[in-house]
């Protein structure tokens, strides 16, 4: 790394990023660029770390961070709330810190790398423990998007749901997505999974729809 660089990426938008960026650069010992958002990949060589935070979720790209050299160490900071927003930074994500308790819990893992301790692989719990999560969520769910999560548990395609809907192939592939983005879920093979564990959860989310518009 040459002189000038800066060891340390900070992106974060909250009201304590100010101060968690001194933190970081007295406590760890870096010299600590803060950032609202990550759009471009940074300069090979330029940095030891990037920490994302999850005020900075909306305005980090993913694959931004996919095109940071390998040897440069990615920690994602999360917390419960902010969990399922951060499964899109899995495929690049060298650490994830939990941060429920404190945000300057990322200081002491910061200073316990550059220690020479390994970071704790990247970790994201397990489907069942997300789906805990989610299952909160299907309350924004709207009939529709109830419906065709319903059929992405069957696995049809959006022309065969269309079909079963009466409704155009164009009106089921936006209400799919809307399924997507309101559950957090990546693709619609993840859906249909989701779904086919929790139909009874689903079934009932649909039925209190129906009782409150009736």
């Amino acid at each position: 790394m040459n002189s000038n660089a800066v060891a340390l990426l900070l992106a974060d938008q909250s009201p304590a990023s100010s101060e968690l960026a001194e933190a970081l650069s007295a406590q760890a010992g870096l010299r600590v660029e803060h950032r609202g958002s990550l759009q471009s990949a940074p300069l090979a060589g330029t940095y030891q770390f990037i920490v994302v935070a999850p005020s900075a979720y909306e305005t980090t790209s993913p694959a931004a961070l996919m095109q940071t050299p390998q040897d440069t160490v990615v920690l994602i900071g999360a917390t419960r709330q902010h969990l399922l927003d951060a499964i899109r930074f899995t495929h690049r994500a060298d650490s994830y810190c939990f941060l429920d308790e404190h945000m300057h819990a990322l200081v002491s893992v910061v200073r316990l790398s550059r220690a020479g301790y390994s970071l704790v692989p990247s970790y994201i719990p397990p489907n069942f423990a997300l789906d805990d999560l989610r299952l909160p969520l299907l309350r924004n769910l709207s009939a529709s998007e109830i419906a065709v999560l319903g059929h992405l548990r069957q696995g049809l395609s959006n022309a065969v749901i269309a079909q079963r809907l009466g409704v155009p192939e164009v009106t089921v592939k936006t209400l799919v997505r809307s399924v997507l983005t309101k559950l957090r879920l990546r693709n619609r093979t993840e859906a249909g999974v989701f779904a086919l564990r929790h139909a009874s959860e689903i079934a009932s989310a649909r039925r209190s729809l129906e009782s409150s518009q009736g």
